[in-house]
């Protein structure tokens, strides 16, 4: 395959899947193999938006640019972007000899670095130093290069002559740095102490600090040593890793308390570099930062956003980052809504997950508005309650926002809903409005939508059983026996557990009546239920019964043998106790062959895999599941014959598993991408839903014509001027192909009529595109369908539309709907009639300025007289024949108008 070659199929890929790690990363290579400049920063630039980068790839980019002496702010700023991302001491190392060196190029020779070169040079090794000057195998190298800087200004220095205490000065600091370093357990300290003391004996200083300092630290170096060689030797991955959790005993339990933290954290971001998807070790990680006294904000927000950036499915991450945001000095509400809005832009999931973020934001908002209280003075009373008013607005305003997002996005899981609606009663029963979250709960309860539903009425009532009085709970509970139609029993039961609680016995008397009813009235409803399928199944019974007796009377009667045999007319339908599979393999039950009754339990931690190929085995399933997790099973569906339906299902042992499964959605095997979705009870719900408007929709644009090569972004591109772009989507095939057309989707439904006069009939890379709105055709069975054999051009294009790729088809080619009549196409003066001898003609089309009269000769095309007149002309009418001018649309209109006239 050829570098070109290479770079289509990444790009295909990544239409396909452009928020995917691999598709991003193989279209990156592909790029750097092309090696075009402006287009390879373009692709890491994109890359390093949507992931970290590693350290390799890091340094590749930052060495590409020092080659081509791009402007050394660029390259600087790549160097504090990348040491963003992992703590790499190659990395730090290499920026801070960059930084020397671009300070020094401009000087002439003999020239000395001015004092803001050499403050702002020493600040950036400080921070270097932070970062990973503990680091015992690579931590001497950073140490010696900050070391070799001052040498050299102490050279500079003495060249030019300056003031004594000048020169002291910077002894003094050189002497510190050597401190400093021998105080730190590293590899190769003994040199460190001998170059240490040889210069302070140069000096004229006493070498006895220095000396002290090592001794302190050398009881330490043979435990590191001897963790860094086994470390070194091991190969796995997993080896490594339990290295590293001994390297963490190690450090946590040192007596060597002196700069642990910053060991600690470096034991940790190696073993991140490693294992970089570990959700556990990101959280420790974050907590152990967290519990640190002083501990500086910016690393504590730089941890956690890098750890949502590797893992920006996990619910817990985004909990702990935004509990980090909280921790920021001063107000930290913007930073903390910053994280909200960040989790809410991914993929959390689930409904609950995203519940969940709001009510962690809501509860900070109530923390926040406590703490205006708690410290407030009181000769700042006033403006206490100033600030106090408008922190617990702020939260209320928060509250009717995250119920605002669960009615609009959670309403199809009202658990997940009534998290946050319920949230509401029990936030303002904490500040003692205990009228207020009362009526907050009959509101919730007084929704026709979701007050027959047994969980609401339960969320509701045990927030109102917190601060409610019996006489007013008991009223919201009798209003439930009224409204429950799912559980009627169960809340029955709430009611006569309720009063023989709180109620007396006239009052317990009254429950057990009503329980009683409810129990009488749900066994009547189920003796109805069971009479209508008695007479369902009977119904059933006598169908096959009429069908088995119609079979029997054209085909003769089936013998038992003859179905276990496979013999007699029947025998291409009999099943056999053993199906052999394609190779001849007997093809057991469990290979899919026989329906397995749905399991919720085993479907949670179970997807669905389709559009795979038919020679795909369950080896290679393996192989691409095999890093999401521990798999309990795969299946893949097949014929009786032992042949693949092109679908499977891969259980994992652990639910987790499952996210990491569903995010290699549209994922390439076998030349084909994968379709990953959950595993539903489709006997309960319909997975295959279409997700998108099936009708007229003003605020979504239908393009066609658009060029194969054309990418989301370049549409974004040129639609994205005319107003706020919610979605933009190129309809592909089953292969990944583009079809050439797509749909821009606008916030509303302004923008588009512009957007139209615009860009209809706009040249993209050679093709004029057709834009209008959408307006997909009715499917079989809508109403308001057309009628058979009417199509209308825009049907003919929005037919073939599959923007849910993964929904099923027959087809991957749909075809335009063929009509019963191909005249009804064409208006009436185009019908053609019948030529000479009465046989039709392909070709000759009789138009003429006048309507017909009759309308029947109009549209069967005959006319006796003509006819006549025809047949007697003969051969001479066929000589002076001449063949139609071409018409264009101009002509037919003339054509219709002038028929409107007469």
């Amino acid at each position: 395959m050829d570098a070109q070659e290479a770079l289509d199929n990444a790009e295909a890929l990544l239409r396909q899947s452009p928020n995917d790690y691999n598709a991003n990363l193989q279209y990156l290579l592909a790029v750097a193999n092309e090696g075009i400049p402006g287009k390879l920063r373009n692709a890491r630039e994109k890359f390093s938006g949507l992931f970290p980068m590693t350290e390799e790839m890091w340094l590749n980019w930052i060495a590409d640019e020092i080659e081509r002496n791009s402007p050394a702010d660029f390259v600087s700023s790549l160097f504090a972007r990348a040491t963003q991302d992992y703590l790499s001491p190659t990395l730090y190392h290499q920026q801070m000899a960059y930084a020397v060196a671009t300070s020094r190029a401009d000087l002439d020779e003999g020239e000395v670095l001015p004092t803001e070169s050499i403050a702002e040079l020493r600040t950036m090794f400080e921070a270097a130093i932070s970062a990973i000057g503990h680091h015992f195998a690579e931590g001497h190298k950073l140490w010696e290069a900050y070391r070799m800087f001052e040498l050299n200004v102490l050279d500079e220095f003495l060249k030019v002559q300056p003031a004594p205490e000048v020169l002291a000065e910077q002894m003094q600091r050189i002497m510190e740095l050597y401190i400093r370093e021998l105080d730190i357990p590293l590899d190769g300290l003994e040199e460190a102490l001998e170059g240490a003391v040889k210069w302070a004996e140069s000096v004229g200083a006493d070498p006895q600090q220095l000396q002290d300092a090592y001794a302190a630290t050398a009881a330490f170096i043979p435990t590191y040593s001897a963790l860094e060689q086994v470390l070194e030797s091991s190969e796995t991955v997993e080896d490594k890793v339990a290295v590293f959790e001994t390297y963490l005993k190690t450090e946590l339990k040192s007596e060597l308390k002196q700069s642990a933290v910053q060991r600690v954290q470096l034991v940790y971001e190696r073993q991140l570099a490693l294992t970089p998807l570990a959700e556990e070790l990101w959280l420790d990680y974050g907590m152990y930062l967290l519990l640190q006294d002083n501990m500086e904000p910016s690393l504590l927000l730089s941890v956690h956003s890098r750890g949502v950036r590797n893992l920006s499915w996990s619910i817990s991450m985004w909990l702990q980052y935004m509990l980090c945001a909280e921790k920021t000095p001063g107000d930290s509400f913007s930073e903390v809504k910053s994280v909200l809005e960040k989790a809410l832009a991914v993929d959390l999931g689930t409904h609950d997950n995203f519940a969940k973020v709001w009510i962690a934001f809501c509860q900070y908002c109530m923390r926040r508005a406590k703490s205006a209280v708690e410290s407030a003075k009181p000769e700042e009373e006033a403006e206490a309650d100033a600030e106090l008013e408008d922190k617990q607005e702020t939260w209320q305003l928060m509250v009717a926002n995250a119920k605002e997002f669960a009615a609009t996005h959670l309403a199809a899981d009202p658990n997940s809903y009534l998290q946050i609606a319920t949230y509401e009663i029990k936030a303002l029963a904490l500040v003692g409005a205990n009228e207020a979250a009362l009526q907050a709960a009959k509101t919730l309860l007084a929704d026709k939508s979701r007050n027959k539903l047994y969980t609401t009425w339960s969320f509701a009532m045990a927030e109102v059983a917190k601060f409610a009085s019996p006489d007013e709970q008991r009223q919201l509970i009798l209003k439930g026996t009224k409204a429950v139609e799912d559980y009627p029993q169960q809340w029955a039961q709430e009611l006569l557990q309720f009063e023989g609680t709180h109620g007396d016995v006239s009052q317990l008397v009254f429950a057990t009546r009503i329980a009683r009813r409810v129990a009488r009235l749900q066994r009547e409803q189920a003796s109805k239920e069971a009479a209508k399928e008695a007479k369902r199944e009977a119904k059933r019974d006598a169908t096959k019964a009429g069908r088995k007796e119609e079979r029997s009377r054209k085909g003769g009667k089936r013998t038992a043998a003859g179905k276990q045999s496979g013999e007699g007319p029947h025998a291409k339908f009999a099943k056999t106790a053993n199906p052999m599979g394609a190779e001849g393999v007997p093809v057991e039950a469990s290979e899919g062959n026989f329906h397995k009754e749905f399991d919720p339990e085993a479907a949670a931690r179970t997807c669905i895999v389709k559009n795979i190929s038919f020679a795909v085995d369950e080896k290679q399933l393996e192989q691409v599941f095999k890093d999401c997790g521990e798999i309990a099973e795969i299946r893949i569906v097949r014929k009786m014959s032992g042949k693949s339906k092109g679908y499977a299902f891969v259980e994992f042992k652990d639910k987790s598993s499952l996210q990491f499964a569903l995010s290699k959605d549209k994922q390439y095997l076998d030349e084909r991408p994968m379709l990953i979705s959950p595993c539903v009870d489709r006997s309960k719900s319909n997975p295959f839903e279409f997700q998108y408007k099936k009708d007229l929709d003003p605020s979504t644009l239908f393009v066609k014509n658009i060029d194969y090569s054309a990418t989301e972004d370049d549409i974004r591109e040129l639609f994205g001027k005319f107003g706020e772009l919610k979605q933009v989507r190129l309809v592909k095939d089953f292969s990944g192909k583009p079809r050439g057309f797509g749909y821009v989707q606008y916030t509303e439904s302004g923008p588009t009529a512009q957007a139209i006069l615009e860009m209809d009939k706009f040249d993209f890379k050679g093709r004029a595109m057709a834009v209008a709105l959408s307006n997909p055709p009715k499917k079989s069975g809508d109403k308001g369908q057309p009628k058979k054999g009417v199509a209308s051009t825009k049907e003919g294009e929005e037919a073939m539309d599959i923007a849910n790729d993964d929904s099923p088809a027959k087809s991957s080619k749909p075809t335009r709907p063929k009509p019963s009549n191909p005249l009804l196409f064409r208006p009436s003066q185009m019908r053609t009639s019948r030529p000479v001898g009465g046989r039709k003609s392909k070709t000759n089309l009789q138009l003429t300025s006048d309507p017909p009269t009759d309308s029947t000769a109009a549209r069967d095309g005959k006319d006796d007289s003509k006819e006549s007149d025809a047949k007697q002309g003969g051969d001479a009418e066929k000589k002076e024949a001449k063949p139609l001018k071409k018409k264009s649309n101009a002509d037919f209109l003339k054509l219709l108008m002038q028929g409107k006239k007469q």
